[in-house]
């Protein structure tokens, strides 16, 4: 006779967290309709929540289809609560929050079950000892945030795309925010990895002399494969990308400018300009600062482009300790200009972090 499959109590556990989640989501303004706020802030819990289903329904030996089936289903109260506060507070576009919805919690949920099993399943077949395991296990799931925080202090880039943790937009200003094509190819990334963590778990099973290379192969393959997509994808721009698009170079003294070619002459020498002038003008009112690496400014065409390449789609700002400031706009005076010069220049006065 067939043993009947029972429902764990950590499934309820989970569900319950979620649940209590989204509820909590529906008394904060901006995050109480089915968006992209609401889908990424579930998406956040999502990530801690999975992540310990997947280590514990591997370590009770349960069958992975099951175990991402239920993981799966764990989202579907939060949503039905989402979705019936739009009773209370109108949506603004309920299919896109929809698309959200599936692009965020789900599949994160999905990819880090996975993760978190194929993880725990090779510590038990290596007989990792339990520091090792834990050490291991605590690496793998921090890895993810550490990436994203070098990149932030390291790169212009202020948005992610994570594979575990989703997308952050970048910008807490820009709102309104619709699914595009880089969200489809971010997420066709996130199946490349399921994929290649499929074929090492079934490497894993028929633990071999061969494994361990053939599982090296596999995701070396599907890593490169997957940073390929990310470049073409544009949901992955590093500085080399930026200033290869804003290659108009030009080098004052204590700032480099970085403009798109497109610009007109009569434009681009206003605003080189209007940088001279307005960094001058500061430099005389805080006289006595030692010298210091010149100043870039990266000036975007409009700010659909701006928001395309690191992430501050109508939000200007500075990285002062990169020594840079992202602006849009080829208006002159430029409204903003004098204000994100400050925060670079003054950087060595700053209190840190």
């Amino acid at each position: 006779m067939r043993e009947r499959q029972v429902i764990p109590v950590s499934w309820y556990v989970s569900c319950g967290i979620l649940s209590l989640w989204a509820i909590i989501l529906t008394q904060v303004p901006l995050f109480n309709v089915l968006g992209y706020e609401s889908a990424f802030a579930l998406g956040l819990l999502t990530t801690i929540v999975s992540w310990f289903w997947g280590l514990r329904q591997q370590r009770s030996h349960d069958r992975l289809p099951r175990t991402l089936a239920l993981g799966l289903a764990q989202h579907i109260p939060p949503l039905i609560i989402l979705s019936l506060n739009a009773f209370i507070v109108q949506n603004c576009n309920f299919s896109h929050g929809l698309i959200f919805y599936a692009a965020l919690p789900l599949m994160s949920a999905l990819y880090v079950a996975l993760l978190a099993y194929v993880a725990s399943e090779a510590c038990t077949r290596f007989e990792c000892s339990k520091p090792v395991r834990r050490l291991v296990l605590t690496t793998i799931f921090c890895l993810p945030l550490a990436a994203e925080l070098h990149q932030f202090l390291t790169e212009p880039t202020i948005f992610f795309f994570n594979h575990a943790w989703g997308w952050y937009a970048g910008s807490i200003y820009d709102e309104g925010l619709i699914p595009d094509g880089r969200l489809g190819f971010f997420r066709l990334g996130t199946v490349i990895r399921s994929l290649a963590l499929l074929v090492a778990l079934q490497a894993l099973r028929k633990l071999t002399a061969r494994a361990a290379p053939l599982i090296t192969v596999v995701l070396i393959i599907a890593w490169f494969g997957e940073s390929k997509l990310a470049i073409e994808g544009n949901y992955y721009v590093d500085r080399d990308q930026i200033e290869t698009i804003l290659s108009e170079r030009v080098e004052l003294d204590g700032l480099v400018l970085h403009l798109d070619p497109s610009i007109s002459k009569q434009r681009r020498q206003r605003i080189i300009v209007e940088h001279a002038y307005r960094l001058e003008q500061l430099a005389r009112l805080h006289q006595g600062l030692a010298p210091q690496p010149p100043i870039h400014s990266y000036v975007y065409r409009d700010a659909e482009q701006k928001g395309a390449l690191m992430g501050g789609k109508r939000t200007m700002f500075a990285k002062p300790w990169l020594r840079e400031i992202h602006i849009h706009g080829y208006r002159v005076p430029h409204r903003i200009l004098g204000h994100e010069l400050v925060h670079a220049l003054l950087e060595p006065h700053a209190d840190h972090p």
